[in-house]
């Protein structure tokens, strides 16, 4: 009897778990159950022009001191993920588009930071997007916003292409 109220509990105490951690997400994100893993490639220069009748987002992390995996969304899916100073270019059909950035972690506190961006993208343009990580001793602050184009040349010199791919 001890045995089976005790993987009962066990049971009730991870399904808590597990409904504490999962994130309301607003609908420009994707599903808050996939998680990226992110490889840094080598280091690469300013991502070439979009193909014929799109438009090119560029989406750039800057972080303070740490590596933090922030997963990108547009228009309600995942579209990719960052990690560290790293950035990846992406096509999207001219329009009005909801970003979306979201700190991927397994600290429920961390995994909360979500930050918003609308964007309405004309054919044959290039967008930069910044997500900008800084944590302190008593502060986070995560964001997304545009960047000139000459701040994002600098900040892809000094970056690493990401490759993220949603974990299996």
């Amino acid at each position: 009897m001890k045995t089976n109220l005790g993987a009962l509990l066990l049971c009730a105490f991870l399904v808590a778990a597990a409904q504490a951690r999962a994130t309301v997400l607003p609908d420009a994100c994707g599903n808050d159950k996939v998680r990226f893993n992110v490889s840094p490639q080598d280091m690469s220069t300013l991502p070439a022009m979009p193909e014929a009748g799109k438009a090119r987002i560029v989406f750039i992390e800057t972080t303070t001191g740490m590596s933090v995996t922030s997963r990108i969304g547009m228009d309600g899916a995942w579209v990719g993920a960052d990690q560290g100073n790293s950035y990846f270019a992406l096509d999207v059909t001219p329009g009005v588009h909801h970003l979306c950035a979201n700190w991927q972690s397994t600290f429920a506190v961390l995994d909360k930071n979500i930050a918003l961006f609308p964007l309405t993208a004309e054919s044959g343009k290039v967008y930069y997007i910044r997500v900008k990580v800084m944590m302190g001793k008593d502060f986070v602050d995560f964001d997304l916003a545009p960047v000139n184009e000459d701040e994002a040349r600098y900040l892809i010199k000094v970056s690493a292409l990401s490759a993220g791919t949603p974990k299996k």
